[in-house]
């Protein structure tokens, strides 16, 4: 230590030879304990006194050190113990904390010092008066003192105590004072003898008092009134849990576990109690983590009055190469997300669905093995569809069950209205891209095990539910050549074999036959025709139910023309030249040739739009050409791409929704500071409309955009994102779709549509903030429907500093929700109070509180 001294007096005094006298600023050292002082003022100087070996500042000095500086109207500093005596309005700024005082000294080296008459904050904790300590960098001190002490020699002492509170007004709503405030910093804060304040008004006493610091408040207290709700009381708790360990190699600490668990009560005038839980979580270092969201009201406004969500995910990461995954995303109607959760839209499409899932993946340096299993609900009416016609599945997600004209909206979604449409338990194991030798090619193949249910026709009734156990066996070769510096050739040829059996060969359909079940007509229990013209308005088919048979020029279904062992064949070709450094184009070929007909491709042909999510990916027959091109460059930060596709297959292979062509093209910028971003995205397709054999067939081409326009600015006082997507029908269907209500097509998907959505976040103020959304979407629909769809939601917050006040006004208008004709308006006027406490979105009401809900903070997902 003493050859430390010796040290540093050389050096200053060889740094300081020059420096005799007055000067703007010095520094002292280097590295971490190198400091610097210097005026702060064009007046202001600092003067080296070689003889008392203190260096003197005076008209605003700064003494500099790290993260750490004070500063006063006067400073004396001795270099050898690196004290610092400031007076006169002396300023102590740290990484989160600054302090004002009258006088104060400070050890640059300990971290101790004292100040008197002090004010000042650390991180979000405010304290004023008294004397205050710094016993160390961990640890600071604020005692009771007086408040004259420079005239204690001829006055008597007026005694002050510490202050504290959360809120920076000079008269805070709420305050604690105490005799001695202890405060370790990013910890706890202990206090003796405490009293609280409201509105300067004592009102509470404790002899001691400790509060930990980071988490805050565990009580999230939130009240109002919303017209849709009525008045309403949400208490949430949280809690938080943290447990470090020392890094067995480094020694520092790391987080082994962490986790956030809010559990709380919803009480709403007209719809009753409503209790839920939301826990996040990471243990053993991250191996395992998750999060669950459970929710239940008993809903007096409904009939149906028992409404739950059980949502979340757990990760397991067992060891390096064994990873385990269980979910569930399971709600018993989906309008709970907009009552209870949801302040913007939460579209999850027209196939609304719940499901529970979970896989155990293996992997290792050259394969991977998974057994997964996935159990899916979907909301449906016990009835058989005629897929391969675009809107007979309208009556599925119809309100109007009854028939008479009006929505049943209290009772349309009962746990009655699900139906079990997938359950998939597949066991599948696949090997990389493996090199053969030192050659360009490469060998990989897998092979799948699957128990899966099939649903059939009717989504909600099991009637005619079977079980499919097969195997999927495929292998490839690829065969990668450089032709040049910058073309390249990808060549990959496969085989498979697909074995699957169906445990039932029919339908389970009571003769007599032919017979017509809704909108599909059986020739057997295990054979129907394809899009058969039901109406026979146009005199192409002539049927009658009376055991004769008519004439048909649809093509007839039959399970037993499906084989249960196919062969398949594939293969691809990909030609990739690097034009430039930015410029890619490429041309692809596909090919999937099978014999007979599999399970899958049945199911195809009658159109059926899920059964490759529902049933099994089955590797269908393809014959695709693809050619594109992408432009890329980094400044400006530009990337667009041109795509064109086409099916080769013959027109009579090309099923009902099939692809037939598309032309996509897409550009996106962003600036530099990354705070504006435009996407444009147009394409241009064409797709085959109900089986090739039906006499009503045709070919209908589209046209799709999609523009958006991103601004963050870094002032981040407002922010905006603006989106606009279309779809047009460029022909029209030359044949009315049927159905049995006499509003056929009120939710047909080739009807033109425009919508347009914005969320608009504006700081007004350092009080005030206002959120804004607005979706409009207007359809081409029938004409005894309207086609306006429209959603707006504005909330004003109001900071009260200890509470935020919450406004907000929320409007929607469904025109076509269902097939009633009605209009179905909802409008909510809300407020509500939240006290401060957390940062935490409520567990239950949201709509009445929330500015932005999580999933809506980026850009606005357009469903249609």
């Amino acid at each position: 230590m003493r050859l430390w001294i010796v040290t540093a007096t050389v050096f200053l005094s060889a740094s300081l030879a020059m420096a005799q006298g007055r000067t703007p600023g010095l520094d002292l050292g280097t590295g971490e304990r190198g400091l610097r002082i210097e005026s702060t003022t064009p007046e202001g100087t600092v003067q080296y006194d070689e003889e008392r070996n203190l260096i003197y500042g005076s008209q605003r000095v700064r003494i500099t050190h790290g993260e750490r500086s004070l500063e006063a109207d006067a400073i004396i500093f001795d270099p050898l113990t690196r004290e610092a005596q400031a007076i006169g309005h002396t300023i102590l700024d740290g990484p989160a904390q600054r302090f004002e005082a009258d006088s104060a000294w400070y050890n640059f080296t300990t971290d101790e010092g004292i100040a008197h008459n002090v004010r000042g904050w650390n991180d979000d904790l405010f304290i004023t008066g008294a004397e205050f300590r710094a016993l160390s960098e961990e640890e600071l001190l604020f005692r009771r003192a007086a408040s004259n002490w420079d005239r204690l020699a001829t006055e008597e002492p007026e005694w002050v105590t510490p202050r504290y509170t959360t809120c920076d007004f000079p008269e805070p709503h709420i305050a604690l004072r105490a005799r001695e405030f202890d405060l370790f910093p990013d910890d706890r804060l202990f206090a003796r003898h405490l009293v609280v304040e409201v509105m300067g008004v004592p009102v509470f006493y404790f002899p001691a008092w400790t509060k930990g610091l980071g988490a805050g408040n565990p009580w999230d207290v939130r009240f109002g009134y919303s017209s849709l709700l009525g008045a309403f009381v949400s208490i949430d708790y949280n809690y938080r849990h943290r447990l470090y360990e020392p890094d067995p190699f480094t020694g520092e600490l790391r987080q082994r576990s962490a986790g956030h668990l809010r559990a709380g009560v919803d009480y709403f005038t007209r719809r009753g109690l409503g209790t839920g839980a939301e826990y996040g979580y990471s243990f053993e270092n991250g191996s395992q983590r998750g999060r669950w969201q459970l929710y239940y009201i008993q809903d007096r406004d409904r009939d149906d009055d028992d409404r739950w969500l059980v949502q979340g995910s757990h990760r397991w990461q067992i060891s390096e190469s064994v990873v385990a995954l269980i979910g569930a995303d399971m709600v018993n109607d989906p309008e709970i997300y907009e009552d209870f959760f949801d302040d913007y839209e939460f579209d999850r499409g027209r196939l609304h669905s719940r499901r529970i899932y979970g896989a155990l993946t293996v992997t290792d340096d050259d394969f991977i093995n998974r057994l997964n299993v996935d159990v899916r609900d979907r909301l449906a009416e016990d009835r058989i569809i005629n897929f391969s016609e675009p809107s007979d599945n309208n009556d599925q997600f119809e309100f109007d069950l009854d028939g008479d004209g009006e929505d049943d909206i209290d009772d349309a979604f009962d746990d009655d209205r699900w139906g079990r449409v997938s359950e998939r338990v597949e066991y599948t194991f696949s090997t990389n891209d493996l090199q053969i030798g030192n050659t360009p090619v490469f060998y990989s193949w897998d092979v799948t095990l699957f128990d899966n249910l099939d649903a059939a026709l009717n989504r909600q009734h099991t009637f005619d539910d079977s079980h499919v156990l097969g195997v999927d066996f495929y292998q490839s070769l690829l065969w990668s050549f450089q032709l040049t510096d910058r073309l390249s050739l990808l060549v990959r040829g496969g085989l498979g074999v697909l074995v699957a059996d169906r445990n039932r060969d029919n339908f389970n359909l009571d003769g007599p036959f032919p017979r017509r079940a809704n909108n599909v007509i059986f020739a057997d229990d295990d054979a129907f025709y394809v899009g058969t013209d039901l109406i026979g308005a146009d005199n192409l088919n002539d049927f009658v139910l009376d055991g004769t048979e008519g004439a048909f020029d649809t093509e007839l279904m039959d399970l037993g023309d499906v084989d249960p062992v196919t062969l398949y064949g594939d293969i691809l070709v990909r030609l990739q030249a690097r034009l430039s450094d930015a410029l890619v184009a490429w041309a692809e070929w596909r090919l999937r040739e099978a014999t007979g007909q599999s399970l899958g491709e049945f199911y195809a042909e009658a159109g059926m739009p899920t059964f490759l999510d529902d049933l099994y990916a089955f590797r269908l027959e393809e014959h695709w050409i693809e050619a594109g091109i992408r432009h890329r460059l980094r400044r400006p930060d530009i990337t667009s791409s041109l795509v064109y596709e086409r099916n080769l297959q013959s027109s009579s292979r090309i099923y009902q929704g099939e692809r037939i062509q598309r032309l996509r093209g897409d550009t996106s910028w962003r600036n530099a500071a990354r705070t504006v971003r435009i996407a444009l995205v147009a394409a241009l397709e064409e797709t085959q409309l109900r089986h090739p054999s039906d006499s009503r067939e045709v070919q209908i081409t589209s046209a799709s955009t999609r523009a958006s326009l991103s601004l963050t600015p870094r002032h981040e006082i407002w922010s905006d994102t603006v989106a606009v997507t279309a779809f047009f029908p460029l022909d029209d269907d030359p044949y009315d779709t049927f159905d049995t209500k006499t509003d056929d097509d009120d939710l047909d998907e080739n009807n033109s549509n425009i919508s347009i959505s914005n969320l608009l976040n504006v700081k007004i103020s350092p009080l005030w903030r206002l959120t804004w959304y607005l979706r409009l979407t207007d359809t081409d629909q029938s004409e005894n429907t309207g086609g306006a769809n429209a959603h707006t939601s504005v909330t004003l917050e109001r900071d009260l500093h200890d509470a935020v006040l919450i406004m907000g006004v929320s409007a929607k208008n469904e025109s076509f929700r269902g097939e009633s004709n009605q209009d179905e308006n909802r409008v909510d006027a809300s407020v509500a109070i939240r006290f401060r406490a957390s940062s935490q979105e409520p567990i239950g009401v949201s709509r009445p509180v929330l500015v932005a809900p999580r999933h809506r903070t980026g850009e606005i997902d357009e469903g249609t």
